[in-house]
């Protein structure tokens, strides 16, 4: 290979830069840069000549100021938002703005599926909204930018989003939430019935009459005693109660032997019936499979538009804080980096 042949310190530095700058930027973009560079290491290599050193000393020390041409692509990609992990910060931070604003929505089929006491679907979805924001304003750190149009289209979507969802299952989900009530209701009438019952069977279980009666099997007019159904009672009935008033402490006493045990048995499978009803374990499409054309309620889906639009304007403000900052910090180590790199380059 004769000398001719072999490049310049200046012209290597330029062919590996370009290789790894090759796909990354656009061909207008790749040209101007590496004319940009090839002129400020031209210049530089001409005042290392005029100050002494020999044009082949002076061009090495042009390119050792600038580093090496892995580091110095690395900083044009950064200083062009183009390095991979910028992209994947991005990505996660308008993901996680994402989530966090379709929790709102979200929220109306989880609530639909809560059993009566139990909130960790509740808690499990603030928890994740929670993190869903977190992720939003760290990935615009990271990214150094705020992906406002995206972001705010986010918000659009999630608007329309809320506005359907939610008002569409605003009635239905009261309908369930007033059935559940209501089930609470019948439980708890039943659940009385059943103490009084056990405690009656108790107390008249003997063919004698007892001494003293509980205040609790006592009214005013008279006497607390099963109700004589001949036939099996319906929920409605059961919730109603299965007790009632006679006049005489006797005819209460006949009750509790006839009956006390057949209105014991009617109660606890009532309360069987009632724990195992749909309404109680409906899951999400069982939800939605109730909706009606007349089901929808603008009012409160207007109510949850606000909510959401106000939701998206505070993560949007601290997203563009959090990218500002971002920058800010990449700034500062960039410049520590090179007034490093030039205290090296004075001394070497």
């Amino acid at each position: 290979m004769d000398n001719g042949s072999i490049l310049d310190p200046i012209e290597q530095f330029l062919a590996q830069a370009e290789k790894r700058l090759r796909g990354q930027l656009s061909p207008e973009k790749l040209a101007s840069t590496l004319a940009e560079a090839h002129e400020h290491l031209t210049c530089r290599a001409e005042e290392l000549t005029a100050g002494g050193l020999a044009p082949d000393a002076a061009a090495a020390t042009a390119v050792a100021s600038f580093g090496k041409p892995r580091e110095w692509a690395r900083e044009i990609l950064v200083s062009e938002h183009m390095t991979p992990y910028l992209r994947v910060a991005n990505n996660i931070s308008i993901g996680g703005f994402t989530l966090f604003l379709l929790a709102t929505p979200l929220a109306i089929p989880a609530l639909a599926i809560v059993e009566r006491d139990q909130f960790a679907p509740i808690i499990a979805l603030i928890a994740g909204a929670a993190l869903a924001f977190a992720v939003a304003n760290l990935g615009a750190l990271v990214a150094r930018r705020c992906a406002a149009k995206t972001l705010i289209g986010v918000v659009a979507a999630a608007a329309v989003v809320s506005y359907l969802v939610i008002g569409l299952s605003a009635n239905p989900l009261a309908k369930i939430l007033m059935q559940r009530r209501i089930v609470a209701q019948a439980q708890d009438s039943i659940r009385t019935d059943v103490n009084l019952l056990q405690q009656g069977i108790q107390v008249y279980g003997a063919s004698t009459l007892p001494a003293k009666v509980p205040n609790s099997l006592k009214i005013t007019g008279g006497f607390l005693a099963p109700v004589a159904r001949t036939h099996p009672a319906s929920m409605k009935a059961l919730s109603g109660g299965s007790t009632e008033a006679v006049a005489t402490e006797e005819l209460a006493a006949q009750r509790w032997r006839d009956f006390g045990a057949v209105r014991l048995a009617e109660c606890r499978m009532g309360l069987v019936d009632l724990q195992n009803r749909p309404v109680t374990h409906m899951n999400t499409l069982q939800v939605f499979s109730t909706f009606q054309g007349d089901d929808f309620d603008s009012a409160i889906a207007q109510q949850a538009v606000y909510w959401v639009l106000i939701q998206g304007a505070f993560c949007l403000a601290l997203c563009f804080i959090s990218a500002q900052l971002g920058r800010l910090i990449h700034r500062v180590h960039t410049t520590l980096r090179a007034q490093r790199k030039m205290s090296r380059s004075l001394f070497s």
